[in-house]
């Protein structure tokens, strides 16, 4: 198993913009000239923090003087936009002034207030920022060099990115997010490398730390694999445990417990944890390696009719997701997608979806492109509303909402990939269970003989302790069962 999995390697976008406490709005008013009453009255809505009205004037006071070209005249309307909340669209007019250095050094000041590197509005547009852009700000907002750098820091592999990972921690606050993406990405690519030390270490610190971008939860799964590839399987299975039930990565940790169990032969209890994952509640969320897995200890404990009953329960569950999976490759719009994507937008989780989550790709609200384009559609949607309260300002609405729809259709474009990536999984282990029927079928007819072990079935039972009663499984799925199943088998002699 690979230690790094696209899921646990990308991290969502979760929260609103973070802003830096406005500056005192005098301040801000202290920047403008005046030389009409017209601008009079703006600076006077200025000074009175009433923004939006500001923003309503700013076309009959500035907006159609020289002043409104120059880079101080930009800057200021980019800065008034984001005081109105229109962010994104903020932030691309300051992105289109070509003389930064020329803007009045108060209004610098306020910026560089406005925007600090913790501010959401760096990680969503560092993808869409280019280097010679970096270059003209780089005296004015020097955030944004550190946070592109950043923000497109991912998994080390060279020297001379561990570099550059070495220079981000010394102009980084230790417990900020941002340090905190670094040192996952440094914590990943240890554990990729197979050097549980030093990714141990980065684990730790995260564990330590304030931040808020990397749960906890996360990194006991990740600190988990470490030690399952080391084959210390008694440290995996503690970190394993660590993770609660109404934890996102709960089903993985099950998932990989019952790896665990197969790697120490303890092939009934592999199945108890299959049982766990395999529940109905769960059938939407899980994807097909655990049946693998079930498959594979119903071999080893010779019970093979178990095992086509694995087989059977494996085709019956993917059937229809694997044609909605066909469907959803080949376009970018299926009505799962859609679905997911505007739950997306309107910042909700996408396991609302309920039992539709079949139809669509498993996980895919945890994908890092997903989540930047959908959070950054989210945003816009927003804009989009706020501008049609501005008639004066249609052609930026229009230009918003052009990048509203690109955004989304990246979204769901990346719906399209993720549908394919599962379709090969869903091929490979396809193919693997299918290997589990023929050994299963030799094993049952060796030479046309039916065996002695053919009809051996185990049974599943609630975990059992002296001061417990034990109930036999008959189906019926009670919430403080899961993960507490007992497999009781009787041995057999096939390895």
């Amino acid at each position: 198993r690979s230690f790094v999995s696209a899921f646990l390697f990308s991290v969502a976008f979760q929260g609103t913009l973070v802003k830096a406490s406005p500056v005192d709005s005098i301040q801000m008013a202290k920047v403008l000239t005046v030389t009409n009453a017209a601008q009079g009255g703006e600076k006077d809505l200025l000074e009175k923090g009433q923004y939006k009205q500001a923003l309503e004037q700013w076309g009959s006071s500035f907006g159609m003087t020289p002043f409104a070209d120059t880079p101080t005249g930009r800057g200021f309307f980019a800065l008034l936009l984001m005081r109105n909340n229109i962010s994104i669209m903020g932030f691309e007019e300051l992105m289109g002034i070509t003389q930064p250095e020329k803007m009045d050094p108060r209004l610098k000041e306020i910026l560089v207030q406005e925007l600090p590197l913790n501010n959401e509005i760096w990680r969503l547009e560092a993808p869409r920022i280019y280097n010679t852009v970096v270059a003209r700000w780089s005296k004015v907002l020097p955030a944004m060099g550190l946070s592109k750098e950043v923000w497109t820091f991912t998994l080390p592999k060279s020297e001379k990115d561990f570099k550059q990972a070495a220079s981000l921690f010394q102009r980084l606050k230790p417990e900020s997010n941002e340090s905190a993406w670094v040192q996952w990405q440094m914590a990943l690519a240890y554990g990729e490398l197979n050097q549980a030390k030093q990714a141990g270490l980065y684990f730790q610190n995260l564990l330590d730390s304030p931040q808020t971008l990397i749960s906890k939860d996360r990194v006991y799964l990740a600190s988990a694999r470490v030690f399952f590839q080391n084959r210390q399987f008694d440290l995996a299975s503690k970190y394993y445990n660590m993770i609660p039930k109404d934890s996102d990565y709960w089903l993985e940790a099950v998932e990989e417990k019952a790896w665990v169990a197969v790697r120490e032969k303890d092939y009934a209890k592999a199945l108890a944890q299959t049982r766990t994952l395999t529940v109905p509640v769960f059938a939407s969320q899980l994807g097909p390696e655990p049946y693998y897995v079930a498959g594979v200890s119903e071999i080893k404990i010779c019970d093979y009719y178990g095992a086509f009953k694995v087989l059977k329960n494996f085709k019956d569950q993917f059937r229809t997701r694997l044609a909605d999976l066909q469907v959803l490759s080949k376009t970018n719009s299926t009505p799962g997608s859609l679905s997911a994507e505007d739950l997306l937008e309107a910042g909700k989780s996408g396991l609302a979806l309920g039992a539709d989550l079949s139809k669509v790709p498993r996980l895919f609200y945890r994908d890092g492109e997903i989540s930047r384009a959908s959070r950054t559609a989210q945003l816009l949607k927003q804009e989009v509303a706020l501008l049609s309260q501005h008639p004066e300002m249609s052609a930026m609405k229009s230009f918003a909402n052009d990048r509203y729809k690109e955004e989304r259709q990246m979204s769901l474009s990346r719906f399209k990939d993720l549908a394919k990536r599962d379709l090969a999984e869903l091929g490979d282990f396809t193919e693997k269970l299918h290997i589990v029927e023929v050994e299963a079928i030799q094993h049952m007819f060796p030479n046309g003989k039916q065996t002695s072990h053919s009809k051996i079935p185990g049974q599943v039972v609630a975990d059992a302790k002296s001061d417990t009663l034990t109930f036999p499984d008959d189906g019926e799925v009670w919430m403080d069962e899961l993960d507490h199943y007992h497999m009781k088998t009787k041995g057999c002699s096939a390895e």
